[in-house]
């Protein structure tokens, strides 16, 4: 459908694209995994070399294992990339969105409340996927919000 004359720039914008998104997704995995964990748990105060050196080794390490789950999405057991990316999401997602609106709901919402959000959303979101795994995963992920919701009104 595509005119003969344009189909290298398509294709060299669509790249482009693709690129750009899997280099700023490296950039922010491995800065979360420097600033946030590296930097915050396993040194008081390194030197800005060594967070640098850390951020270059985290994004190989990114690299290399996206490189072996990327082959793996062609098995018929995850239904297609689109479904393991949703699927995956589901375990994460609906506890931030949880600690998010808690945090915006609340005044002075507590440090834990956020903790225990994001700590029992994989495991109510895994039950449920191990529990119903025909239910779509849209389904799973509310009724994991809803189930983390309630502990707001017990919270001070």
């Amino acid at each position: 459908m595509i005119p003969t004359g344009i189909k290298g720039f398509i294709f060299a914008a669509l790249a482009g694209a693709v690129i750009s998104s899997l280099a700023s997704m490296l950039n922010s995995a491995a800065t979360i995994f420097t600033i946030d964990i590296f930097k915050g748990y396993a040194k008081s105060d390194p030197s800005p070399r060594a967070v640098v050196s850390i951020g270059r080794v985290a994004t190989l390490v990114l690299v290399v294992i996206g490189c072996l789950i990327a082959p793996q999405l062609g098995n018929p057991r995850f239904q297609g990339i689109f479904n393991y990316i949703q699927e995956f999401q589901g375990f994460v997602s609906p506890g931030i969105l949880a600690a998010f609106v808690f945090g915006m709901a609340v005044k002075r919402a507590p440090e834990k409340a956020g903790l225990a959000a994001l700590v029992s959303s994989p495991v109510i979101y895994g039950t449920l996927l191990f529990a119903f795994s025909k239910m779509a995963f849209l389904n799973r992920m509310a009724i994991t919000f809803f189930i983390i919701r309630p502990s707001w009104q017990r919270s001070p």
